[in-house]
């Protein structure tokens, strides 16, 4: 059983662990993966910047990941969030 102060990459002491320092900027960490981090512009900043909504937001993660981490599946999921959002904004 994992020490409940034990961070996801292993280290005891969080401060010590490059992405859990609590010293970290929250735009600077990663949770789960490093597929973001070498895109100019991360989704998560581009999404807050220019108001998106859910549908939206989650479309540009999804289509802006495909070729780091989900393939096929994450261009899907975008579509998906698409034709959600076609359905509410209008009805489609």
């Amino acid at each position: 059983m994992a020490n409940e102060h034990t961070c996801p990459h292993g280290m005891y002491d969080l401060e010590n662990c490059e992405e859990c320092s609590p010293n970290k900027p929250a735009s600077e960490k990663q949770v789960g993966g490093d597929h973001y981090k070498t895109m100019k512009v991360q989704p998560s900043e581009y999404i807050y910047q220019n108001g998106l909504d859910w549908y939206e937001g989650n479309a540009v993660k999804y289509i802006t990941r495909h070729r780091l981490k989900g393939g096929k599946k994450d261009i899907l999921k975008a579509i998906h969030y698409l034709q959600l959002l076609l359905e509410a904004e209008y009805g489609d």
